[in-house]
């Protein structure tokens, strides 16, 4: 990716993970603000994301209100990180050693469990999932339509989830899927901007 290419990634790269993300949720409360999500645990896990287009891998770590995600990419990694706590997001382009700031509304986060936050919660059941016990829950819109079951952990981190496909506003269906998860503390220096990056100036 070279420099002239630059201003145009993090428009590309929203596009790519808001249809991997946000095309099959409805828009939801920012994370922690209400519902019954609560900030999870520290962990790391890959993540897959089976839609169409797709299907999207990327790497997560999560530490509270902190979020990175190593998504891959055109044959690269694009990563975001998240940071609740200073209320903006940086898009890193490793292979250019820049970033751009951006607002938390212009970045999507790494984890699903924040967009569960405004949808109504329904227990069916516990299950045990890759060898975790979890509860298997199905949560609706403000509608009252059912648009998604998960698998949750006792500690809040949606394991799995199965989005239903919405006809009416042509959202296909997607499952996204965590594998090798790890809960623990995270390094903190992942949710930094490396000192070694200079900032983009969009001309």
């Amino acid at each position: 990716m070279n420099i002239a290419s630059w201003s145009k990634t993090p428009i590309l790269f929203r596009i790519l993970l808001l249809m991997a993300h946000a095309l099959f949720l409805p828009a939801c409360t920012p994370a922690f603000q209400k519902g019954e999500v609560k900030a999870p645990v520290s962990y790391s896990a890959n993540q897959i994301i089976d839609t169409t287009p797709g299907p999207f891998f990327s790497k997560i770590f999560v530490s509270g209100d902190k979020e990175r995600q190593d998504a891959s990419m055109g044959g690269g990694v694009v990563t975001t990180i998240i940071r609740r706590d200073k209320g903006l997001a940086w898009l890193l382009i490793p292979s250019q050693k820049q970033y751009q700031e951006v607002t938390l509304d212009e970045a999507d986060s790494a984890s699903i469990q924040p967009r569960f936050s405004a949808l109504k919660k329904r227990l069916v059941g516990k299950e045990s999932l890759d060898g975790q016990q979890t509860l298997k829950n199905i949560y609706s819109d403000a509608s009252g339509r059912e648009v998604v079951v998960a698998w949750v952990t006792d500690n809040g981190v949606v394991l799995k989830s199965e989005i239903f496909e919405d006809i009416l506003n042509g959202k296909p269906k997607a499952t996204v899927s965590l594998e090798h998860l790890q809960f623990g503390k995270q390094e903190q220096s992942l949710f930094e901007i490396p000192t070694d990056y200079s900032k983009h100036n969009a001309e």
